[in-house]
């Protein structure tokens, strides 16, 4: 489950900081196009992107395993969170590698390469700074992520039962839920009349003391989720 974490939450932090990065240059690259245009010669041009291939390139599949395996042990002397260190620290191999790939990637979008940092290329550079923030702030959204996410999954079954109580996936949870919300006196109880009316009417009776739970209190609910949905 964590890795899968990390890796979801890498694309997202990876797509929101690239978009901001890349609208910033817009304006610069525009120009930039105009002045290459009248200043240089298809022989130029043609150089030019062979290096720009050349940087996208130089990260090979077989480089991978030995970058995560550098990009730890830079990691967990570098930066500056002592908690960020020791999660890092203590990835698996295979965590490592996913957070590696995809945070190397995410350096070269931005202009940098994480094996600058790794193997102290950047060493006296005063970019080294920044490159070095990036990096922490990167890697502490994952780590934070990972610390509430058994909170976010009971909320996601929560809402998901919620918002359609009677599917075939949460129809019995629902029943023992609204029996022990009726015996905490916090859900009204099917009355006399409701009782012998359409099903239909008394899943709507349900459906709506529950949402109505949902705004009042929600911890409440959530913790007679758990109690409803524990293993015995």
């Amino acid at each position: 489950m964590e890795l899968f974490v990390i890796g979801a939450l890498l694309a997202v932090v990876a797509g929101v900081l690239v978009s901001n990065y890349l609208a910033n240059r817009q304006s610069q690259k525009q120009v930039d196009e105009v002045q290459a245009t009248s200043t240089a010669t298809a022989p130029a041009r043609a150089v030019g992107t062979l290096a720009a291939t050349r940087r996208r390139l130089w990260f090979s599949s077989d480089d991978q395993p030995e970058l995560a395996q550098q990009f730890q042990a830079w990691a967990v002397t570098d930066l500056d969170d002592a908690h960020l260190r020791d999660w890092i620290g203590r990835l698996s191999v295979e965590q490592v590698q996913t957070l590696t790939e995809h945070l190397s990637t995410f350096c070269t979008s931005l202009g940098f390469e994480l094996n600058w940092l790794t193997a102290r290329r950047l060493v006296g550079d005063t970019s080294i700074q920044a490159a070095r923030a990036i990096i922490g702030h990167y890697c502490t959204a994952c780590w934070q992520a990972t610390l509430v996410q058994t909170d976010l999954q009971q909320f996601r079954h929560v809402i998901s039962l919620v918002d359609q109580p009677f599917s075939r996936e949460h129809k019995l949870v629902t029943q023992k839920l609204y029996t022990d919300l009726v015996r905490r006196n916090v859900a009204p109880p099917i009355t006399p009349k409701l009782s012998v009316a359409p099903e239909i009417e008394r899943h709507e009776f349900v459906a709506h003391a529950l949402r109505e739970l949902a705004t009042r209190d929600w911890a409440l609910l959530a913790d007679a989720y758990a109690a409803a949905t524990a293993t015995p």
